[in-house]
């Protein structure tokens, strides 16, 4: 385990310094592509019978090919490469008061939905629930004084794990967005099915840590806008391995393996900010939604 050395970027005055434990790279870890040969874990049939719309799903070929059927304010979208999406225009847009629920409560109805339509992962992919967080609408008057505040909406949210390993990046989590009881103003989900592509050759966090210092040198050290001025340093304070999982708006043919590095940038002025970074864990890959390149 190595930790607390410094790597100074070549083409740049900021440094990159690790005070993080970097850990061994597992010898078990598979590539996993996505299997588009086989029926998508929730198709629009599903998704239309579940939320009760009935008009005619018509097939376009935005974010690498979906179905789309909208009524009213209702939409489904079923996405080729796995992955689908359901809102009520209606409710996302109402600021009424709810009566709130337990995070049990509203969990188990969430997982109860992804049961009826068929979100059911392999073994490979599993779902874990991260919590319930609330929309909520705030009120003040022409002074600014605070008039109140309620909840509009309970969010359940849940993140992918693969083989164990927690999931990186924007479709990593599924969620469920309730107005009350059986009430649902939205669903969203990206998982996909999987197949193996055989063992994953990873690099060490330690060389994903120098590719992160070379990009700092070449200008890039965060994937979090900030507004720093002047960066100066920057300080690794976690590492940790995962999957990268890309959203529902383009076609994906392999979920990479990545290291993810967290910690916080400060600028010559004190000035600090959160750091944000995914660097591949395989010498041949790519995170193109992030133009990061293999090294």
């Amino acid at each position: 385990m190595l930790s607390g050395f410094l790597l100074a970027s070549v083409a740049s005055a900021m440094t990159v310094t690790v005070s993080a434990s970097l850990p061994e790279a597992p010898t078990d870890v598979r590539r996993y592509g996505v299997d588009t040969s086989s029926s998508v874990l929730v198709g629009m049939d599903a998704l239309q019978d579940t939320f009760g719309v009935t008009a005619l799903p018509l097939e376009e070929e935005l974010f690498g090919g979906m179905e789309h059927a909208a009524e009213d304010d209702l939409h489904c979208y079923a996405y080729a490469h796995g992955g689908a999406d359901f809102h009520d225009a209606a409710l996302l847009g109402s600021e009424e008061a709810i009566d709130t629920r337990s995070d049990a409560a509203v969990l188990a109805e969430a997982e109860e939905l992804f049961e009826a339509l068929g979100l059911a992962p392999s073994g490979t992919v599993e779902l874990v629930a991260v919590g319930v967080g609330a929309h909520t609408v705030s009120m003040v008057d022409n002074d600014g004084s605070d008039l109140g505040s309620w909840v509009a909406h309970q969010v359940a949210v849940f993140t992918q794990e693969i083989d164990g390993l927690p999931t990186f990046g924007p479709g990593a989590e599924a969620s469920v967005v309730t107005q009350g009881e059986g009430v649902f103003a939205s669903f969203s989900h990206a998982v996909r099915n999987l197949e193996d592509l055989g063992a994953a050759d990873l690099l060490d966090a330690s060389d994903a840590v120098s590719n992160y210092t070379d990009r700092v040198g070449e200008g890039r050290y965060s994937l979090l806008k900030l507004a720093i001025d002047g960066p100066e340093s920057v300080e690794i304070t976690d590492v940790s391995l995962g999957y990268y999982v890309p959203g529902n708006d383009g076609a994906v043919s392999e979920l990479v393996p990545v290291w993810r590095l967290a910690g916080t940038v400060t600028a010559e002025d004190g000035t600090t900010g959160d750091v944000l970074w995914l660097e591949p864990a395989l010498a041949d890959t790519d995170i193109p939604q992030h133009a990061i390149t293999a090294r």
